[in-house]
């Protein structure tokens, strides 16, 4: 046995079959794989993670708590909302 493959095939297959039997469709991982490849820039994340904890924030409180101009956040936050990240609703007052 190499690293990235077995010199000999044996498959449990029952097991094997399963597994793929549980596992979803293609269009169902669709969605969640585009949410995952938004977040995966670590500003997008932190930016995720700040939502997560603050809820409701706006910009100008995003941008100090991520440590990043309010144009960077903003970009960041703009290009998250197609994948189903709310942008922020608030507005500096």
């Amino acid at each position: 046995m190499t690293a990235d493959h077995c010199d000999l095939l044996c498959i449990d297959l029952p097991h094997a079959e399963a597994v793929r039997a549980g596992l979803p469709g293609a269009e169902q991982t669709e969605g969640p794989a585009l949410r995952f490849k938004a977040l995966s820039d670590p500003q997008r994340l932190r930016i995720a993670a700040a939502l997560q904890v603050g809820g409701e924030l706006c910009v100008c409180d995003l941008a100090w708590i991520a440590g990043a101009s309010q144009n960077l956040v903003s970009h960041h936050v703009r290009c998250c909302a197609p994948q189903g990240w709310p942008p922020p609703a608030r507005t500096a007052s």
